[in-house]
C-alpha cells in the first residue's frame, strides 16, 4: 500500500517546512498506531508512505484504510490518497510496488482523497 498526503506542497509553501515536517511526524504516528505489530510502515519519499501488510486479506487491508482515514480526519485537516496492490506469486516486489504506485497515481488523477485497488 502506498499513501500520499494530498496537496502537501501547498502546506509547505503556505505554512513553511517546519509545519510540513510536523505533519509528516503526525501522519507517521497515525500510521504506526493504526497498523498491526507485524505491518511494516515507512516513509517512502517526500510525503509518501509505504505500508507492507503481511498475511493480509483485501478485507483486512480495507479495514486498515478505513481506520487510517478516520484517524487522519480526526487528528488533522488533510486528506490522503493511496494505491493498494495485493501480492501474487507472479509479481516481484518491484512489480508489486509499481502496481500500487499506478493505483496511487489513478487516485490522485480521479480527485484525491481516495484509494484505488490494483486489478488482479
Amino acid at each position: 500500500m502506498l499513501l500520499d498526503i494530498d496537496n502537501f506542497k501547498l502546506l509547505n509553501d503556505g505554512f513553511g517546512h517546519s509545519a510540513g515536517d510536523d505533519l509528516l511526524l503526525q501522519v507517521s504516528d497515525i500510521l504506526k498506531d493504526s497498523s498491526r505489530d507485524q505491518d511494516l510502515v515507512m516513509r517512502y519519499g517526500d510525503e509518501e508512505f509505504l505500508l507492507v501488510l503481511l498475511s493480509t486479506s483485501l478485507e483486512s487491508a480495507q479495514t486498515l484504510v478505513d481506520r487510517i482515514g478516520s484517524a487522519i480526519k480526526a487528528k488533522t485537516s488533510i486528506t490522503f490518497s493511496g494505491g493498494i496492490a495485493m501480492h501474487s506469486e507472479q509479481l516481484s516486489l518491484e512489480q508489486l510496488k509499481e502496481k500500487a504506485d499506478q493505483c496511487l497515481y489513478t487516485a490522485k488523477h480521479e480527485g484525491k482523497d481516495r484509494f484505488v485497488l490494483a486489478e488482479s
